[in-house]
């Protein structure tokens, strides 16, 4: 999701250096996906289990909805 984004804003992300966790539910932005809440849960364990593990420095998100996680 993070490349999409990023492309269609014109940015380039260099893609080793991002892990890639596929989305599983079309995400639009803007609009909230519920369906999404288990993959945002996904994507924080990761990130939180590699800065504990050393494979990262530091953790920053984007904003996170709690109404999609619950």
């Amino acid at each position: 999701m993070l490349l999409a984004r990023a492309e269609q804003i014109g940015l380039s992300l260099q893609k080793h250096r991002i892990h890639h966790i596929p989305l599983t539910h079309h995400s639009q932005p803007g609009v909230l996906n519920p369906v999404n809440g288990p993959y945002v849960l996904q994507t924080l364990d990761h990130a939180i289990q590699g800065c504990m593990g050393g494979a990262y420095d530091a953790l920053v998100t984007a904003p996170v909805h709690k109404g999609v996680i619950n």
